[in-house]
């Protein structure tokens, strides 16, 4: 997709809280497609060096539709061993109901690539990154005595992330979510507001979520990386409430 080799374009350098310097790659929804993430992976480093690291958010497992089988396929090559990812990856998922079910505390799928997780707070390449895998679903978002219903988080995942972060104590170097907070686009001149590549309204309704503005809020995180939309965008510096 367009969001995938856009994000892919924009390597962004970071700095965790000692000034050590990291090289990090971005990427939103990459759908299985690994075989073509990998090679704008190794395109990159070829030109400009190497990363340390590359996160992913969004959709990275193979879905379903137009081209899913062809995904799958790809992944598969990787998930077996046949071939290697050139980069240490980290993901959460949007909509995989059954990783969130069968490995809610992370795994590894294949050398070098690793699924984080439902939710949590864990060190990557020296920096705090606090994430939050699933999807926000009204419906569902206030049931108790589950984290998560198939792939959408309940308010229970995000006190808990809350409370995982509070006990941390130091700051978060980046939060990983799937969905793009709810009001990003508020309080910008218009040319500073996100558009979409071809001319269209962004479905706000479907791509942000008011649950994860308000963990935003609440954590402070120096970045938060998101994706959905199928829309690069790099939001100006801004203050929370209490910054």
């Amino acid at each position: 997709s367009s969001d995938l080799i856009q994000h892919l374009r924009h390597p962004v350098s970071m700095a965790a809280a000692d000034a050590d310097r990291r090289r990090l790659l971005l990427v939103g929804d990459v759908e299985g497609n690994l075989p073509k993430l990998y090679q704008q992976v190794e395109a990159q480093q070829k030109k400009v060096g190497q990363f340390d690291a590359l996160l992913a958010v969004g959709a990275y497992l193979p879905g379903i539709g137009e081209g899913s089988k062809e995904a799958a396929a790809g992944f598969a090559e990787y998930a077996s061993g046949a071939k290697k990812a050139p980069i240490d990856t980290y993901f959460i998922d949007s909509k995989s109901a059954a990783f969130l079910q069968v490995a809610p505390d992370g795994k590894q799928v294949c050398e070098r690539v690793n699924f984080l997780g439902g939710f949590g707070v864990c060190e990557i390449k020296g920096l705090k990154v606090a994430y939050l895998s699933g999807s926000y679903d009204p419906a569902v978002y206030q049931q108790t005595g589950a984290n998560f219903v198939g792939s959408a988080y309940t308010s229970s995942a995000i006190k808990q992330l809350l409370k995982l972060a509070k006990e941390q104590g130091s700051p978060i170097d980046i939060l990983l979510t799937a969905e793009w907070p709810k009001g990003l686009e508020e309080r910008l001149i218009e040319s500073e507001k996100p558009k979409d590549p071809d001319g269209q309204p962004i479905p706000w309704d479907k791509v942000s979520s008011q649950p994860i503005a308000e963990l935003c809020a609440a954590l402070e995180p120096r970045y938060h990386v998101f994706g959905t939309g199928d829309i690069f965008y790099q939001r100006s510096p801004f203050q929370t409430k209490e910054a």
